[in-house]
């Protein structure tokens, strides 16, 4: 009988790691997100004694200052992989300051939720989006000392307690659409980008550059993967495994 060694990746993000937008209509084949591919396509592979698992530990508004306050949840997975897909809801110009995007995403102030995302929906993100940008200079939820600092706190923290290879995912290039509703938001994203890719050299890790990835063909929404995109990406990290694990 053959004994089929087992390997395990966990994927740490934010939506774009949980969602495919637009959602394919129900008379089309469900590709699935990029974790979901990348662990088939993997368990396809000729090397037939490697059983792979991916846990896909997304979660909306993650932020990485949240991963790092929760780091040992992550190692405790004990993965041969983390995927970090991390940094666009950290960069973007915001409207809201972060408590109230506390209240809105449930982390915090629950019985606030009901009227607070009221407000948000019906008055704020429809009409007063522009003034409250303006209001707030656009600044965005982390200035970007601070996403570096917690960022390189979480790779050194993995490092150190782990064996785990790291691979980390830039941020989407952003669209338009996005510049538009969010102004200075497109140059922000690769402000932050280049502070991962940065540390990644740093720190001799894997570096997933997404900025050749136009947002028409893989992310509409100037945020999302849609199905070409998660194909795209499940496409680029198996280059990655590949070549680290010798497959």
């Amino acid at each position: 009988m053959t004994h089929r060694k087992h390997k395990k990746i966990t994927v740490i993000g934010n939506s774009v790691a949980l969602r495919i937008r637009p959602v394919p209509s129900s008379d089309k084949k469900l590709t699935g997100v990029y974790s979901r591919l990348l662990e088939t396509e993997l368990n396809n592979s000729p090397n037939q004694d490697l059983d792979w698992h991916i846990e896909n530990m997304g979660l909306s508004r993650l932020m990485v200052r949240e991963v790092y306050d929760s780091i040992d949840t992550y190692i405790r997975t004990f993965p041969d992989i983390f995927i970090l897909n991390l940094g666009c809801v950290e960069a973007p110009s915001r409207e809201i300051p972060l408590w109230f995007s506390d209240i809105i995403f449930k982390r915090r102030f629950r019985p606030l939720y009901n009227v607070s995302i009221k407000l948000y929906e019906s008055l704020i993100k429809p009409y007063l989006r522009p003034f409250f940008l303006y209001l707030r200079r656009r600044k965005s939820w982390a200035p970007i000392s601070e996403f570096e600092h917690y960022f390189e706190l979480v790779l050194k923290t993995l490092k150190k307690e782990t064996y785990s290879q790291i691979v980390v995912i830039g941020i989407n290039p952003g669209s338009s659409r996005i510049e538009n509703q969010l102004p200075g938001t497109t140059e922000k994203y690769k402000l932050y980008s280049d502070v991962m890719e940065r540390l990644c050299l740093e720190h001799d890790l894997d570096y997933i550059d997404v900025s050749d990835m136009g947002s028409d063909s893989y992310f509409p929404d100037g945020v999302h993967y849609n199905s070409h995109g998660h194909q795209e990406i499940s496409r680029r990290i198996l280059k990655k495994i590949r070549k680290e694990n010798d497959l």
